[in-house]
């Protein structure tokens, strides 16, 4: 596993708890948990509980970085179950709010420790006695993309009186069946369990013409899933060029951005999807040096993740005569020049020498 794969993994798996922060409404965070295992437990206390571990981990990054142990001596005697019951009592009367807003700080805060740690503090076996026989990846592992699918059932939550009528006819492009359902009053912004409205579902199954209907009928353009994504977003990624310019003129915001802090641009560099990012770059305002969590760009992951071929290489020249700025390294400090000259991109290495 490489640091990238590392913040890969926690990013991924941490989505939908970040989306049930953003989705559920104040009193479905403050109702009891569904199933046995967490008896008791509301899903503001899963949050909190989360947001807990989190920090344990960002305090375990700097404790090893600094040689420092991050727990005061009160914390010697330290059991498990004893830390969530003291967790669970101490934010149990704190608003939803608050826990909603500490959750999403103490996650950021852990991404940045561990995209400013060093692979080899990360992943060097190290002992110290609040660190046992292991690595800082081993314990970030188990405090975050091993923890947290634990709690998503948890977080999970559709409205009792959600109106789900529209979803399949739209991801399958039925388009009368669409009309006549919003002519009947159907559920337009009502979510299901992915947390999809029914324009993600068009947008899923890349059906413009039901996707009009829908904008036009008042949908959210920019309505979050589970996964983090927007409409705009999974068109990026999809890269599907018409759908792009349809929500661009329906008022997308092109810097919101996906699980991976990334904007729709990235995927799409990444993926060789060269009309979406033409659109992307020529009826959009979207940031073309955006820097997503992993420390990449889009001109990064046009030149490492792809093939350098053709595609690949009219979609450098399209993001430098754009303004990217080619100097900006990865987390490791390598710029796109150097990845390109290492993997033998020669014609792609030439235009980022400004050759």
């Amino acid at each position: 596993m490489t640091k990238d794969d590392l913040l890969a993994e926690i990013l991924n798996s941490h989505a939908p708890i970040a989306a049930a922060g953003l989705l559920l409404p104040g009193a479905a965070l403050a109702e009891p948990v569904p199933g046995a295992d967490m008896d008791g437990w509301t899903r503001k206390d899963i949050l909190a509980h989360v947001a807990w571990w989190n920090e344990r981990s960002t305090r375990m990054i700097a404790g090893v970085r600094a040689d420092v142990d991050p727990f005061p001596p009160a914390d010697a005697e330290w059991d498990l179950d004893t830390q969530n019951a003291d967790t669970l009592a101490a934010h149990r009367e704190r608003p939803a709010t608050d826990v909603v807003a500490w959750e999403a700080a103490s996650f950021r805060a852990l991404v940045a420790a561990v995209a400013g740690a060093t692979p080899a503090e990360l992943f060097t076996p190290v002992y110290r006695p609040w660190l046992v026989d292991g690595s800082l990846a081993d314990v970030i592992a188990e405090d975050s993309y091993l923890h947290y699918p634990e709690h998503v059932p948890h977080l999970a939550w559709t409205a009792p009186d959600a109106d789900l009528r529209l979803h399949a006819p739209a991801e399958a492009g039925n388009a009368d069946a669409v009309r006549s359902l919003l002519a009947d009053d159907a559920g337009l912004g009502d979510r299901d369990a992915a947390g999809q409205t029914p324009l993600m579902a068009a947008i899923r199954g890349g059906h413009a013409a039901v996707a009009h209907l829908l904008l036009d009928a008042g949908a959210e353009v920019d309505a979050r899933d589970r996964r983090l994504d927007t409409p705009f977003l999974a068109a990026g990624r999809a890269g599907n060029a018409p759908l792009l310019e349809l929500l661009a003129a329906a008022g997308a915001d092109p810097a919101l951005t996906n699980r991976y802090g990334g904007t729709a641009l990235i995927p799409a560099c990444e993926r060789g999807h060269l009309d979406a990012v033409r659109v992307l770059l020529t009826q959009t305002d979207v940031d073309v040096n955006h820097v997503n969590h992993l420390g990449w760009t889009g001109l990064m992951e046009a030149v490492v993740l792809a093939d350098g071929g053709p595609v690949q290489q009219e979609i450098v020249r399209l993001l430098l005569a754009h303004g990217a700025d080619a100097s900006n390294p990865d987390l490791e400090g390598v710029t796109p020049l150097e990845h390109a000259r290492r993997l033998g991109y020669t014609a792609i290495a030439a235009m980022l020498d400004g050759g």
